[in-house]
């Protein structure tokens, strides 16, 4: 789904846009600079969106301002929540973009709408982000934790452990990843993360997200422009699922997966014998037979184990890595449920382009 977007619509007005403005005055009483605070509008369950005119965007010709620069979560804005959605980029955009005109009591040309029907419009920021299911928030968080250690993304290193979030990349101005417990987000008392009063009453969303883990790709302005993406009509239907596989396949585990102390006792204690003859350097294909060993491996990935990865068994070799994304072969993307299609829980947006 897609879960943030900074971009710029086709809006021609002649009076900025804004909240307000931020000045900087000298001691001697001069103005430093001047900047444009953002207009909250408020969507879905109290759920706010940021704008304000983009003054890039003014011709001095015509002493009009063209474009209104838009940052938020449009998902979020328009269903109340960000569990799951849609990631139509395009669409999402433009749907947004007309719901705030109408919130701002504003009326775009036809000129601007042909041209936010086109796509034509830059895009600046693009948060993508897919959810996997594992056996309960425990296994999440244990998942993650082993990622730590393990994972490393390469010219980047291993991740940054920040409460219980894991980052990559996380202050790059091109692009990163994070992955988090999406079960524990809604439920922890942080600001901006819990479900909103009226959706927290619906037991079935609560359950929905807590055996999910939340990987979250952000592309950030450098990146959209090298890989040729900072423009909406540049979205298809399949670019967000493609550009998150190719993204989080540069993550990659070292092949020594040794459990901390903590989740080892947590292992079931029919698959510790299991683990512990991986972990010595045996190949268990040879072990077990075919759905005896699948069987195995299915369970041991969710405690971010691959026996398919066979060990070294000189435990100072630290060379083999696999790519990351083979780790979740086993465990399947979440889709928005079937109970959410065609309710107020879910918006799809018409297809455009």
């Amino acid at each position: 789904m897609i879960d943030w977007l900074t971009y710029s619509v086709p809006y021609t007005h002649s009076q900025p846009i804004s909240d307000g403005s931020i000045i900087s005055v000298t001691p001697d009483g001069e103005i430093e600079w001047n900047t444009d605070k953002r207009l909250a509008v408020r969507g879905s369950h109290e759920s706010n969106l940021h704008v304000k005119t983009d003054r890039t965007s003014f011709n001095p010709e015509s002493g009009l301002f063209t474009q209104l620069h838009l940052d938020g979560n449009p998902s979020k804005w328009l269903q109340g929540h960000n569990l799951f959605g849609s990631d139509d980029v395009m669409g999402l955009a433009i749907e947004t973009a007309k719901r705030v005109y109408s919130a701002l009591s504003v009326a775009p040309t036809d000129e601007d709408i042909v041209r936010l029907h086109s796509g034509s419009f830059g895009l600046y920021r693009v948060d993508i982000n897919y959810s996997f299911a594992l056996a309960n928030q425990a296994k999440v968080l244990q998942f993650i934790h082993a990622m730590e250690t393990q994972a490393h993304m390469k010219h980047r290193g291993s991740g940054i452990m920040k409460g219980k979030t894991l980052y990559f990349g996380q202050k790059s101005r091109r692009w990163s990843l994070k992955m988090y417990s999406k079960g524990h987000e809604i439920t922890s008392k942080k600001k901006g993360h819990q479900l909103h009063r009226e959706l927290g009453l619906l037991p079935h969303l609560k359950d929905w997200a807590d055996d999910k883990l939340r990987i979250e790709l952000t592309l950030r302005s450098l990146q959209l422009k090298d890989i040729q993406l900072d423009t909406a009509s540049k979205w298809g239907d399949n670019t967000p699922l493609e550009m998150f596989k190719m993204y989080l396949g540069a993550l990659e585990m070292s092949t020594q997966q040794d459990l901390t102390s903590d989740a080892l006792s947590s292992l079931p204690s029919r698959l510790k014998p299991v683990y512990e003859l991986w972990r010595s350097g045996h190949d268990l294909r040879s072990s077990y037979s075919s759905s005896t060993f699948y069987r195995h491996r299915s369970a041991l990935l969710k405690y971010g184990i691959d026996i398919a990865v066979v060990q070294p068994s000189n435990k100072k070799d630290l060379s083999n890595v696999v790519p990351f994304i083979q780790v979740l072969e086993a465990v399947q993307v979440s889709n928005v449920p079937d109970w959410a299609v065609g309710t107020p829980l879910y918006f799809e947006p018409r297809h455009y382009g």
